[in-house]
């Protein structure tokens, strides 16, 4: 069959022959993509140009291209052989696309004409299969009933809203203060119902940037049930694979890692019981990601056991490369370590969406259908209706808008219409454990006493605090269980429901448990606490022997149902909340904000508390939230960003709104200030409070003076586009426009963590600080946080909880160097945060000594005839892994981003030590026009893992490497001890020699 005949053949056809030409030759990722289209017999007479444009690729990519196009026909059997043009017809491209058209298809097209034969292909897996069966064997486990009949399983889950965040914009230096400090809005666009949102968003092609979505919400509000509908949802349109993963599972493990020694084993398995795991098949799961017909639906950042939510976060993010960051990926995660890196892009990509409370008239539907289901009880959920809308009873109804504590709340009610109505969480989950041995009673014993039963709690309680002790928090192994509980307690909880296999541990095999929902661990810890001081013993001038949970956000659950817990007496309650309320950090006021945020939410839960002395506190949290007038200089005045944030937050989530409307409605009759009376009637009306004036101040617009602002900032970018050959601007202002465009485009990732530090000092534009701010945020590594803390100490000290007006017009600066600083003290224990405060020795170096004179000498390095050099001086993710794999593409993303200052999406996708080695060399020869290249890193602790990586790519010969470091390296590494007086020379004379 010659080129024209293949015009009788249908696109589909050929289209499956080219598929399984490249999965019979490995060819995969970008590569692959190339194939296809440079290979399609239509676009024979096109030249290559034509279709990298075609393709959208970059013009300054095509060398990358011609390289993967050279690679293709070398895998085809066609490589150039000696140097200069080939004649027409005889380059390697035009030789493969005539064999592969003119031969294979032919040979092709028999094999599929004879049924005897049987081509192998990659689609041998039926993956759809294997999914579908996989997640059917979990959702046993997920769909864990809260109740004795399940009813609820059958309902819709809650509706979500899609989260939008302002974004920041360049502004004027003669802006208002009031814009220069006004808070990223955040506010729900939309709100989905659940059928809505299957069809609106899970069924749609995303067209924004954002292709992922994040599920957020607090404790039991149906994220796991929701995402596990989202998962039949996929299955049931029978065309991607649902892939669940229980985030909490991976222990030490990355998602790779588990995605293929774990997840993929098991799942075959359930289909084939002799199936045993190869190469093959792992790689036939990976070419169904890179068609992105994949998606990954990932349950419980919360859960992953990291110490602080934005490493949770960051490591999502780092898994979320190469083959796996082609699938579309749902994820859930509690509000509060969302909320935590809200501001801080630890997950760029992801659309947010917020489970929503059930509205009154949701309730109430709840409500009936439930009871519906048993037509003996239909008037017994009328009278909880009924209760439920008594005088008195609005705290109660706000705490069942929940899903799951409204399921308890009709549990309870379905045995016995004379119960209370709970005030609290914790009484909630205190009437429900009473009742569940009641629907149960055929699993419970007949010998089960009350004593039993509270030492059957006493031991639940202990095993509920050691796991979230541990980094395990809700997966607690069998020898962990009988170990605090017994074996005759623990066979015990596993019989009456408390505790559920499920899953096994990846290394031993050992069963795994769970309780079956991690809010009942939660109360168990809590039940097992009888004194405050569990959560905290202050020892001002040495905290390094004190006791700080209330700082973990692990713990914040725990500390809120131990409030409502009836048994503990009031005094120590109100001990705690006093505690809190006065704690005294001696270094900047940050833990203690944190405590007196804490102490609000602490007295929703504890519902003795004095209300004169809440009326008190509620007062000082609006007046962190929308400032309030100073009545000597008669301007309004404005708290710290930080402080107004958090208070936000508390008003619109944790306050009960009967407690907080009036309130708001006085400051909103008595301020003038337009801008914070919109402000206010927001928040009034995110609560569900309105009236005419509301909707009034609502539909005004509220403008700031933004506009496009050039600085001295921004000189050398000037300077740049002034000196370049290819762009010819008319006029001074589309200059300036272009600069102020190509400013924004900046990749302020790309700098140091010592260039962020200077530009955050010395700057005064005020787009930069913003930028350098919010990458600063993205900060984990101890030694700079704390480095951060000693460096902006002094300007802390100069500041109170807010800037004065002078303060304010003259410093715009602090105002972001006070929310770095609040960024480290969300991330580092109390006792980091005043060690470094206080300028206590520690084994870490000083700020100085680690960046400054490293990094600027590394900058004037200077490549050879030979020989490209690249340094890389941002090290800190690279420190933080010992996994091969991850670290591989750590290095490629540094390499790119700092030597060829590229954007994430030109990085190139690789998997291991010898893709990377290629990648380098390729880079080097086409891009950089070199025959050799010199890596040099800066001050960095090699560890084993990264010499080893360091050592294979420095056996290629074309490639050097050197580290600066204190450690002694072994050739082929060379070693540069950080505090050499002649450092530069010395690098400058080593690449030198490679030439």
């Amino acid at each position: 069959m010659s080129i024209m005949e293949l015009i009788d053949v249908t696109p589909e056809i050929r289209r499956l022959f080219l598929e399984q030409a490249a999965d019979k030759r490995g060819i995969v990722k970008q590569q692959r993509t190339l194939f296809f289209s440079r290979f399609d017999y239509q676009n024979a007479e096109l030249k290559d140009t034509e279709i990298f444009r075609q393709m959208n690729i970059e013009e300054y990519q095509f060398p990358t291209q011609r390289k993967y196009l050279r690679e293709i026909c070398k895998q085809l059997g066609f490589h150039k052989s000696g140097r200069g043009a080939s004649s027409k017809g005889e380059s390697p491209w035009e030789k493969a696309f005539n064999w592969l058209w003119n031969e294979e298809f032919n040979e092709w097209l028999k094999l599929q004409q004879n049924p005897n034969i049987q081509i192998p292909i990659l689609n041998d897996v039926n993956w759809l299969q294997v999914c579908h069966t996989k997640l059917e064997n979990q959702q046993q486990e997920i769909r864990r009933k809260a109740s004795a009949m399940g009813f609820e399983l059958d309902f819709p889950p809650v509706p979500l809203g899609l989260v939008e965040r302002k974004q920041q914009q360049r502004r004027d230096e003669d802006v208002d203060r009031r814009d220069v400090y006004q808070l990223e809005k955040e506010v729900i666009a939309k709100i989905y119902e659940h059928n809505d949102f299957l069809e609106q968003v899970i069924n749609q092609n995303p067209t924004g940037k954002n292709k992922h979505i994040a599920i957020v919400g607090e404790p039991g509000a149906g994220k796991t049930t929701l995402l596990s509908a989202v998962a039949s949802y996929i299955k049931q349109e029978n065309k991607e694979l649902p892939i669940f993963i229980s985030l909490g599972s991976l222990e030490k493990m990355t998602l790779e890692q588990y995605l293929l020694e774990k997840w993929l084993p098991h799942a075959m398995r359930l289909v084939n019981q002799d199936f045993k795991p190869t190469s093959e098949i792992e790689e036939q799961l990976k070419s169904r990601f890179y068609k992105s017909d994949v998606w990954l639906l990932l349950d419980g950042v919360d859960e992953m056991g990291e110490f602080s939510p934005g490493e949770a976060l960051r490591k999502i993010s780092q898994a979320l490369t190469d083959w796996l960051g082609q699938a579309r990926v749902v994820l859930t995660c509690r509000l509060n370590v969302w909320d935590a890196s809200l501001t801080n892009n630890e997950l760029p990509g992801f659309d947010t969406y917020k489970t929503q409370q059930f509205k009154p008239e949701d309730v109430d539907k709840f409500i009936e259908e439930w009871f519906k289901c048993d037509e003996d009880k239909i008037q017994r959920g009328d009278e909880l209706k009924a209760k439920l809308r008594e005088p008195g009873k609005e705290r109660v109804y706000e705490l069942v808008t929940n899903p799951l504590r409204l399921s308890l709340l009709c549990q309870i009610f379905y045995q016995s219409k004379h119960s209370d109505l709970p005030e609290t969480k914790a009484e909630l989950f205190g009437l429900y454990t009473r009742h569940l041995y009641y629907w149960k009673r055929e699993l419970v014993p007949q010998n089960l006493t009350y004593t039993l039963k509270q030492e059957l709690h006493q031991a639940l309680g202990r095993l509920a605090l050691a796991g979230i002790n541990s980094d395990a928090r809700f997966r607690l192994n069998e020898s962990l269980a009988v170990q605090e509980m017994g074996q005759d307690l623990f066979n015990l909880a596993c019989d009456v429901g408390w505790l559920n296999l499920v899953d096994r541990d990846a290394s031993s095999e050992e069963a795994v448990y769970a309780f079956f929902h991690p809010n009942f661990q939660e109360y168990f810890a809590a039940l097992a606490i009888d004194d405050w001081r569990y959560f905290l013993n202050h020892i001002p001038n040495n905290p390094e022997k004190g006791i700080y949970r209330i700082f973990e956000s692990k713990w914040k659950e725990v500390i809120l149902l131990w409030l409502g817990m009836l048994n503990i007496p009031e005094i120590l309650k109100r001990e705690f909340v006093s505690e809190l309320l006065n704690f005294q950090d001696s270094c900047g006021g940050f833990y203690s904000l944190k405590t007196e945020f804490l102490a609000v939410e602490c007295i929703q839960e504890y519902r003795d508390y004095s209300e004169i002395d809440f009326e008190i506190i509620i007062a000082k949290i609006i007046k962190y939230a929308f400032g309030y007038f100073d009545n000597r200089q008669l301007h309004w005045c404005f708290f710290l960003r930080p402080l107004v944030q958090e208070a936000r937050r508390i008003i619109q989530d944790k306050i009960s709104v009967q407690k907080i409307k009036n309130h708001l409605l006085k400051l909103l009759e008595n301020c003038s200030d337009s801008r914070v009376r919109w402000d206010i009637a927001n928040t009034l009306d995110r609560i569900g409070v309105g009236n005419k004036i509301i909707k009034t101040i609502l539909a005004a617009k509220v403008t700031s003076k933004l506009k496009p602002y050039q600085s001295e900032a921004v000189n050398k970018l000037v300077h740049i586009i002034k000196s370049s050959n290819t762009i010819n601007y008319p006029s001074q202002t589309n200059l300036e426009l272009e600069i102020n465009k190509n400013l924004e485009l900046f990749d302020f990732s790309a700098l140091g963590f010592r260039e962020l530090i200077d530009q955050l000092q010395n700057s005064e534009d005020w787009f930069v600080v913003v930028s350098v701010t919010e990458q600063l945020k993205n900060t984990r590594k101890i030694s700079q946080l704390m480095a951060i803390v000693k460096l902006f100490k002094p300007d802390i000290v100069d500041l109170q909880e807010y800037l004065s007006y002078e303060l304010e017009n003259k410093h715009f600066r602090y105002q972001y160097i006070y929310d770095i600083v609040w960024h480290c003290a969300q991330n580092m224990t109390y006792p980091d945060f005043y060690r470094a405060w206080h300028g206590e020795p520690s084994p870490l170096q000083n700020l100085e000594n680690q960046f400054i004179d490293t990094h600027s000498l590394l900058s004037q390095l200077e490549p050879t005839q030979k020989t490209a050099c690249i340094s890389i001086i941002n090290t800190a993710n690279i420190q933080l892994s010992d996994n091969e794999h991850e670290l591989v593409k750590l290095l490629c993303t540094r390499i790119w981003r700092e030597g060829l200052n590229l954007p994430a999406k030109n990085i190139p996708k690789i998997s291991d030590v010898a893709d990377l080695e290629r990648e380098l060399l390729e880079m080097t020869e086409d891009v950089l026009q070199k025959q050799f290249l010199a890596l040099v890193f800066n001050e960095i602790e090699p560890k084993e893992t990264l010499i080893n990586i360091c050592r294979k790519l420095a056996n290629a010969g074309e490639i050097h490497i050197a580290l600066i470091t204190k450690q002694p390296l072994e050739a082929p590494l060379k070693g540069f001890p950080p505090n050499q007086p002649t450092l530069l020379s010395a690098i400058q004379t080593w690449i030198s020699e490679i030439d």
